[in-house]
């Protein structure tokens, strides 16, 4: 499945050795944030309550997530970054490539799983199911995560993807029902 050749490409790349000195850190996260917030304000974009009470919710976690344990890291790593042709998998999009905690990766794969489901792209697919399953064949191939992290950062991906989903009509592809799962995910302890 696509899920196991990701994992399996995304445990390779993070056990690579971090190189240079920029590291995307939790903040950077939050300034991205941030910068959605400042985006829906020049708009005088209507409707964006839920983002910004998630906004909240990950600003009030980001003081837990600090630790020097930084991994090669994509950033913006999903299906549409692997190109698969029968055996041989190539990751793509590579100039997002930094030092960073590896729960930035699982957290936005896990958010486009979620989103996958919610667009029932694949009618049998459940999101949470495959993301289950996803974070199972991650741990397979020998990567670990850490679980608070993981949450931090999968709160942070939803928010961005369903600001991304924002501005695709019909606007209810996703924007509000990711924003209200990564309410709903930071909510959960």
């Amino acid at each position: 499945t696509v899920a196991r050749r990701a994992a399996e490409v995304l445990s390779v790349l993070h056990r690579a050795t971090p190189m240079g000195e920029d590291t995307h850190t939790p903040e950077d996260e939050l300034r991205i944030l941030r910068r959605w917030c400042d985006t829906f304000d020049a708009l005088d974009a209507p409707s964006t309550a839920a983002f910004r009470r998630g906004v909240e919710k990950v600003s009030a976690l980001a003081g837990g997530v600090v630790s020097p344990s930084w991994s090669l890291v994509h950033r913006d790593f999903h299906d549409g970054q692997l190109l698969i042709a029968g055996e041989c998998v190539t990751l793509v999009d590579l100039d997002t490539v930094t030092r960073g905690h590896v729960e930035v990766d699982l957290a936005t794969y896990v958010a486009h799983l979620l989103l996958a489901g919610m667009d029932r792209i694949v009618p049998s697919r459940d999101g949470d199911r495959e993301a289950r399953r996803f974070l199972d064949e991650y741990e397979r191939h020998g990567g670990r995560y850490d679980q608070s992290r993981l949450r931090y950062y999968l709160g942070s991906a939803l928010l961005r993807l369903g600001a991304i989903q924002f501005f695709r009509r019909p606007r209810e592809r996703g924007a509000d029902p990711l924003w209200a799962a990564a309410v709903d995910r930071l909510d959960q302890p």
